[in-house]
């Protein structure tokens, strides 16, 4: 099984091969988009985040489980505040990071590949001048009981 920590890691490090992207615009990411906004962050940018993890029964003795893991990549694409810039603009990296995802294989212990879930623009920074998506994406693996 595979730490979460480990899986962000090393999901960050594929993602800082995309198109457009590098190690210092591909980070772990929390707080606000406006908070990053206002900061010194350059842009593009992709954060990576752990959402959550769901559970299924893979042994009727509850002695292993499927683990979902959801991760959240907060995609700044475009800041166009000053300048013409359009929301087509930011689609080559969407396209980028999205096959990137599908079917990224990390290989870190028992991990499945991962998969896009959705991909949703962040409306109220658009009306600010910020294009942002959020991609929301999965990848499983089985926990076992340890004896």
């Amino acid at each position: 099984m595979a730490g979460i920590k480990t899986i962000s890691n090393t999901l960050i490090a594929q993602l800082a091969s995309c198109a457009g992207l590098d190690r210092d615009r591909v980070q772990t990411f929390s707080g606000s988009v406006d908070d990053f906004v206002k900061g010194t962050s350059r842009v593009p940018f992709c954060g990576v985040a752990f959402v959550d993890a769901d559970y299924e029964e893979e042994s009727a003795d509850y002695s292993a489980v499927e683990q979902h893991l959801n991760f959240e990549l907060t995609i700044i694409a475009t800041d166009f505040r000053e300048k013409k810039y359009t929301i087509e603009d930011s689609y080559p990296l969407i396209d980028a990071i999205q096959t990137k995802i599908t079917g990224l294989n990390l290989d870190v212990d028992g991990l499945s590949p991962f998969k896009p879930v959705s991909c949703t623009k962040h409306r109220e920074l658009e009306a600010i001048g910020y294009i942002v998506f959020i991609m929301r994406i999965t990848a499983w693996q089985v926990i076992q009981k340890e004896d």
